[in-house]
């Protein structure tokens, strides 16, 4: 396990969407729980009852909604702000160390992100994800880290932000 972790390279689109499917995925399965799941209802209502059939048309309509539509439309929506935000695929260059995150900012400036800026850390199976918001996760792709490295980078990673969290929670009257 070495104290620095060097990451260089470029997230690929289907790392981004990765990410996006991580900060959506308790709200995606709610709203689509409760479309297949009225529109299950529905449909077999419909079928049930010769009477209500336009019933089973509309459910049909919600359960294919829920399981083919909105996945599609959703990787839609990320490979649009992928194309518009070119941002996104430029090059980092970013060190990892005990102390934090080194980087350099758009100009070239160095720039240091300490542990205490972050306040959640989770794992993907194809990054690593640094919160810090709720919304805002640094991802970093795992095809970077060489396979030798990946265990020390993760004890790093979540004993750096564990500590974080506990440190600021004694600091705040025992609430994180």
């Amino acid at each position: 396990m070495t104290g620095k972790y060097h990451i260089r390279g470029t997230l690929i689109f289907e790392e981004y969407l990765e990410c996006h499917k991580v900060l959506a995925a308790r709200r995606r399965l709610w709203l689509r729980g409760i479309m297949i799941t009225f529109g299950a209802a529905m449909l077999i209502h419909g079928l049930a009852n010769a009477a209500y059939l336009p019933d089973a048309a509309i459910g049909a309509a919600f359960v294919l909604y829920g399981v083919v539509i909105s996945p599609i439309q959703f990787r839609h929506r990320v490979k649009r702000n992928w194309d518009r935000y070119p941002k996104i695929r430029e090059e980092f260059d970013i060190t990892i160390s005990a102390e934090g995150i080194d980087s350099a900012d758009a100009r070239g400036n160095p720039a240091h992100t300490d542990w205490g800026s972050f306040f959640q850390f989770r794992e993907s199976p194809c990054l690593f994800l640094l919160y810090l918001s709720p919304l805002l996760p640094l991802c970093i792709p795992k095809r970077l880290v060489p396979e030798t490295d990946r265990e020390g980078l993760r004890a790093l990673l979540s004993s750096a932000i564990a500590n974080n969290k506990t440190n600021s929670g004694q600091n705040a009257g025992g609430e994180p």
